[in-house]
């Protein structure tokens, strides 16, 4: 019990170091804040509703300090300056262009053509996809992970676009004074990954969407020079999707399997265990992982390897380089389990951090992704057109988002998702030949 509390408290004093970073900087749309809120929720939900599943709060208080290390370096700036830079400007970027639009609207039909045309790759008819959804669903996920998937550029099409498609649909709906037609607008943005999930089983695509898509989203806020994270309309969005997406996502952890029990009890059952462990397994196997490591006892007993440099972090690149180190397709073959509760392989990011660079080499790394990403979002406010700012920012909340998961740097994918990002709003660019506009004093006193 006393264990449990000391991990609230750790997981409390993420949300207190995210909000001291937001009363010196003076909004929470901000990458310690953002950081910090999603690591608190990472922690907190974990803790209480599962309060009888011991922990060791050392695993929640390593959380704490990489977090804490990656807020400091936000220290290094002047935000005050940077923000009223910002907000001094005329006009933002208008990211509601023809071109941009149809762009995302061209993305998205070839994300959904691509991912039917991969799924008849691989064997099923459109008559299986329509008639028996959840078999195949179910059919589909066997074949991921026994490895059978045959490898198709359509396949690698459909996930490399999927992420452009969302932060531009975010853009666009930021930048859409007609809230009639936002409508559409999310429709093409969020069906293709909901196909995903009820065809191929495939959860994290969908959320991971969802974030990206609001990343966008946050984009033109900073760019009206908007200070608010969320809004009253942003909360009914929430609870709508919510409700949209709860039986999206039952119908999906039914197809793994769920459906051939016998009795609704056991469905229900079945149903919680997933709940429970998507929700909140990610945590207790991270402390099994890291009590292993410290020296104390565990479920499970992890190899302890030399340090990889960096393959569980930046994997893609280390196979693009000729690394012939292969991981099960779900990165750990290990599975946390406790009870009937709780069972899952995943182990957060800081589990590939660790193993990568050790204890303090991961909280090293900390700092300098943090410099990294305060440096870029310090350009995206005082520099005019940095698209490559924009676009690291966007993705940057998918990478905040993952960490619960694993590093969202080990699929080649998000490289490739960067640089279309970058490419699309410079074409942008050329084509409508935005002007600046000048702020009541010099940039060049910003320091």
């Amino acid at each position: 019990m006393l264990e449990k509390m000391l991990a609230i408290i750790f997981s409390l004093m993420i949300f207190a170091q995210a909000a001291f970073v937001r009363h010196v900087v003076g909004t929470w749309i901000f990458p310690a804040c953002i950081f910090g809120l999603f690591w608190f929720l990472y922690t907190i939900i974990p803790l209480v509703a599962l309060f009888t599943i011991p922990i060791s709060p050392y695993s929640v208080g390593y959380i704490l300090l990489a977090c804490l290390l990656f807020s400091t370096t936000a220290l290094s700036f002047n935000w005050q300056l940077a923000f009223k830079y910002k907000r001094h400007r005329i006009k933002g970027e208008n990211y509601n262009t023809i071109f941009i639009r149809r762009t995302f609207f061209s993305i998205s039909a070839i994300v959904i053509i691509s991912m039917f045309a991969d799924i008849l790759n691989q064997g099923f008819t459109m008559k299986e996809i329509v008639f028996n959804l959840v078999i195949t669903a179910n059919s589909y996920i066997a074949k991921r992970y026994s490895d059978e998937i045959i490898p198709s550029i359509f396949g690698q099409l459909g996930v490399v676009l999927t992420y452009p498609m969302a932060i531009f649909g975010g853009l666009i709906i930021g930048s859409q004074s007609k809230k009639k037609k936002r409508i559409y607008i999310v429709l093409a943005a969020i069906i293709p990954s909901v196909l995903s999930m009820l065809i191929q089983g495939n959860k994290g695509t969908l959320f991971l969407v969802i974030a990206l898509f609001w990343a966008g989203f946050l984009i033109t806020k900073i760019e009206r020079g908007e200070t608010k994270l969320i809004t009253k309309d942003g909360v009914k969005a929430l609870i709508i999707f919510a409700a949209l997406a709860t039986p999206i996502i039952m119908i999906s952890f039914i197809s793994r399997g769920l459906y051939e029990l016998e009795s609704s009890s056991l469905i229900i059952e079945g149903l919680i265990r997933y709940i429970a462990s998507y929700s909140s397994a990610h945590l207790y196997a991270f402390s099994d992982f890291f009590s292993s490591i410290i020296g104390n006892s565990s479920s499970n007993s992890y190899e302890s390897d030399e340090l990889a440099a960096g393959f569980f972090t930046f994997m893609s690149l280390f196979v693009l380089f000729g690394s012939s180190k292969t991981v099960p397709a779900g990165v750990y073959d290990e599975y946390f389990e406790y009870g009937s509760i709780l069972k899952s392989n995943i182990y957060t990011m800081f589990r590939g951090l660790i193993q990568d660079f050790g204890m303090i080499g991961s909280l090293l790394f900390m700092v300098a992704i943090g410099l990294a990403l305060h440096l870029s979002f310090w350009i995206l406010l005082t520099k005019r057109f940095s698209y490559i700012s924009v676009s690291i920012f966007t993705h940057s909340i998918g990478f905040f988002y993952t960490s619960f998961i694993i590093s969202l740097l080990i699929w080649k994918s998000i490289y490739a998702s960067i640089i279309i990002v970058w490419l699309i709003l410079f074409v942008n660019s050329l084509i409508y030949k935005p002007t600046p506009t000048h702020s009541e004093f010099d940039q060049t006193n910003i320091q």
